[in-house]
């Protein structure tokens, strides 16, 4: 207290700045680097099917996420399946019109 009052006011600790979004992001959703890191299986609810091969999911912990066609597996069937899936559910959507 004394230094605040012959310094001006001015506060002497040192500054935190910014946190790093990795950072941020494991303080902000709860998770640790260990329950949510690359290569780890997660469940996902599917939210929509958007067209262009783009589904929005909705994690078991609460967050959104965007899956792109390209990513949604390395194999090449799988890849395939869930295009012929958003075709229908496009189809289906046309003819509900």
């Amino acid at each position: 207290m004394c230094n605040e009052l012959t310094s001006d006011g001015r506060d002497g600790r040192e500054s935190v700045g910014a946190l790093p979004p990795e950072r941020l992001f494991f303080l902000l959703s709860g998770e640790t680097e260990q329950s949510f890191r690359v290569g780890s299986l997660v469940l996902a609810r599917v939210i929509r099917i958007f067209e262009g091969q783009k589904v929005l999911t909705k994690l078991d912990n609460g967050l959104l996420g965007v899956i792109n066609g390209p990513d949604f597996s390395d194999n090449a069937q799988d890849i395939e399946v869930v295009r012929n899936i958003i075709e229908e559910v496009g189809a289906a959507r046309v003819g509900e019109a």
